[in-house]
């Protein structure tokens, strides 16, 4: 799948090495409208939303299947109820949840931290930001950087620009509030891991 935006959050690499592990599938709430890059959770029924600020995070959503996992974007695809614009977007409708014919989405989940995210930033970093938390705007798709903190966050600053390109909006992050809860270190959240 094609990615249409600039915001949005792209796999650059994991801590440990290798490639993108494997993904996740949800269904995708009701009345939910979702792009590929996005921070994503799972609300309280059990059906993928998007990750508000200050929510933790599932993880990204790389994928949008249909129930047979076929791309809904393809020619032919069954995307009954479901409402797609650009290479990326879909806008799932009223009875997504029920319905026989659903969208769901591909998430690669990260509880412990060790993926790092590109994300080009609402905003410029600097050599103080390093290391420090962030959330996200409410469309999910790009981290705020007026809310830089040292306590708390969705996602962690760990690289600023990059590319190399002297862009210092752009950086690599890491979750730092997962909804799935690790077990590694001694990672807390303080906001509720399943929230409506």
């Amino acid at each position: 799948m094609a990615y249409s935006s600039t915001t949005g959050f792209r796999f650059r690499k994991s801590l440990y090495g290798g490639d993108l592990p494997a993904a996740q599938e949800f269904r995708v709430a009701n009345s939910t409208t979702l792009k590929l890059g996005d921070a994503v959770r799972v609300n309280t029924g059990g059906f993928l939303v998007r990750a508000a600020a200050g929510n933790p995070v599932l993880g990204i959503l790389i994928g949008l299947y249909n129930q047979d996992g076929i791309n809904p974007f393809s020619l032919g695809a069954d995307a009954v109820g479901a409402t797609l614009t650009e290479d990326d977007q879909v806008a799932t409708g009223s009875a997504n949840q029920t319905a026989a014919t659903y969208i769901k989405g591909a998430v690669v989940v990260d509880p412990a931290g060790v993926l790092l995210w590109y994300n080009d930033a609402n905003g410029n970093f600097t050599i103080a930001n390093d290391l420090q938390l962030c959330d996200v705007v409410a469309a999910s798709g790009q981290i705020d950087q007026g809310t830089v903190s040292d306590t708390s966050g969705q996602f962690q600053l760990i690289s600023r620009d990059p590319d190399g390109d002297g862009d210092l909006s752009k950086g690599l992050f890491r979750i730092a509030e997962p909804q799935l809860i690790s077990q590694i270190g001694n990672q807390t959240t303080a906001e509720a891991v399943n929230a409506a």
